[in-house]
């Protein structure tokens, strides 16, 4: 199977890759086209690929609690960010939580709905490959570096019960900056990802 290109009505473009051999011939020619101002980023580790806005931070990876977390960030991180794109990868979610990735999913948005202000909610879609996303945008208020304030906070989450693998991309701003960062979020959430992993 070819990289399929899926714009979704979120305008997050998900390029999905059959095997890892299509993602290396593709994925070298796409990071040449990344737009200006930013770069392709791999989490390897997990066959997912970002853009990077040009001097953004990128955090060394954790894996903590069957977990992988990814950041990038707009300051550096050392004691927290207040914009940046935060990336949780979980594997073999049935086994650790006794349901499907969707399900997984519809209880994550449905607390999210219970603890911040809803914005946005994005319904499930199906994509490619058994892949399903959902999202929700909120707003909350959040002590970072010291600092209260009211954030706004985009989660997308894709949900791939095949192969039993959740990522829950999280891309949040200080609300008074969101009209001014929205854009850099439009650009960051055309991501890779291989549908087999």
């Amino acid at each position: 199977m070819k990289m399929m290109s899926v714009l979704m009505s979120l305008s997050l473009a998900v390029s999905v890759f059959a095997s890892e051999q299509d993602k290396e011939k593709i994925s070298r020619a796409e990071r040449s086209i990344a737009p200006e101002g930013y770069s392709w980023c791999e989490a390897p580790a997990v066959s997912v690929s970002i853009l990077k806005p040009d001097g953004w931070y990128v955090c060394e990876p954790i894996y903590r609690d069957g977990t992988y977390v990814f950041r990038l960030t707009r300051e550096t991180p050392e004691e927290g960010f207040h914009t940046g794109l935060t990336l949780n990868v979980v594997r073999d979610v049935k086994t650790k939580t006794h349901v499907q990735p969707t399900l997984y999913a519809a209880y994550f948005i449905d607390q999210k709905q219970k603890s911040a202000r809803q914005i946005q909610l994005f319904d499930f879609v199906e994509l490619a490959e058994g892949i399903k996303r959902c999202g929700i945008t909120v707003e909350q208020t959040m002590t970072v570096r010291g600092i209260t304030q009211q954030y706004t906070v985009h989660h997308t989450i894709f949900a791939n019960d095949k192969t039993g693998t959740i990522y829950i991309f999280t891309f949040g701003t200080p609300s008074d900056k969101w009209k001014e960062d929205q854009p850099i979020w439009n650009i960051m959430r055309q991501i890779q990802l291989n549908t087999h992993f």
